[in-house]
């Protein structure tokens, strides 16, 4: 199962959410867990979540998302026993006003969703909803490049899917080469990090013009995959959170 959680978030007056709360999230995350497993969930390459906030004018959202079940018990299952936690970096209380299961479903129904699908779609869009970053090449890539995207979400699927594995080989790049950025409006906004400045980028990007049946479908599946699993690196620390859209050719 793949889940996503979304808590409501009291700050202390006078103090204003930025994104790279996300690291201090991801401390609170942690301290919740069974201590025996989060040992062994370190011991991979690859974490079973991501997480990030947003805000607006009226709320501040919390974002926690799982990728299997045993992420679900282990991550999930506790972190809503905690309405309340003490940021030992700033010295302050946060606060959760609610906790919420805003999305559940198996890899094998988001799969069936993209292929049995019988309409034609014209693009999908996301929406990156925290700095979003790639490492290659020993730099930071600070665009929605498809390959780079793709690859990320691949590695993703294969380490925690419970149905089919993509087993092609350069499948990211295969697909990279047949689909092409329709539209985009990005912006720069580094993350910080543990003192650490990393360039990356926010915004919206299009992907469509598909040239064949296949990388159509394959696309909007990650894509959709990509709202649990979040896009590029640190996203267990709060980067690289996203909304997609599908849209459908009527």
């Amino acid at each position: 199962m793949i889940a996503s959680m979304e808590a409501g978030v009291i700050l202390p007056e006078g103090v204003t959410p930025s994104q790279s709360m996300g690291s201090i999230f991801h401390g609170h995350l942690i301290e919740c867990l069974d201590s025996a497993w989060a040992d062994k969930m370190h011991e991979q390459s690859l974490r079973p979540y991501s997480q990030y906030i947003t805000w607006s004018a009226d709320s501040i959202i919390w974002h926690v998302n799982v990728l299997n079940e045993e992420a679900f018990e282990n991550i999930l299952v506790p972190l809503m026993k905690h309405t309340t936690f003490h940021s030992e970096h700033n010295d302050y209380d946060i606060e959760f006003s609610e906790f919420t299961i805003t999305k559940n479903i198996s890899y094998e129904n988001l799969e069936a969703a993209a292929w049995k699908e019988q309409r034609q779609l014209h693009d999908v869009k996301v929406e990156f909803l925290s700095p979003t970053s790639f490492k290659t090449n020993g730099t930071y890539a600070i665009f929605p490049f498809p390959e780079l995207m793709l690859n990320s979400l691949i590695r993703k699927w294969n380490t925690f899917s419970d149905a089919s594995i993509l087993e092609e080989q350069d499948l990211a790049k295969h697909i990279a080469s047949v689909i092409e950025i329709t539209d985009y409006n990005l912006h720069m906004q580094p993350f910080y990090v543990e003192g650490q400045r990393i360039r990356a980028f926010r915004g919206a990007a299009s992907f469509g013009r598909f040239h064949t049946d296949a990388a159509m479908r394959m696309t909007a599946m990650l894509l959709n995959y990509a709202e649990f699993a979040g896009i590029g690196i640190k996203t267990a620390l709060g980067m690289g959170g996203i909304r997609s859209h599908v849209q459908i050719i009527k």
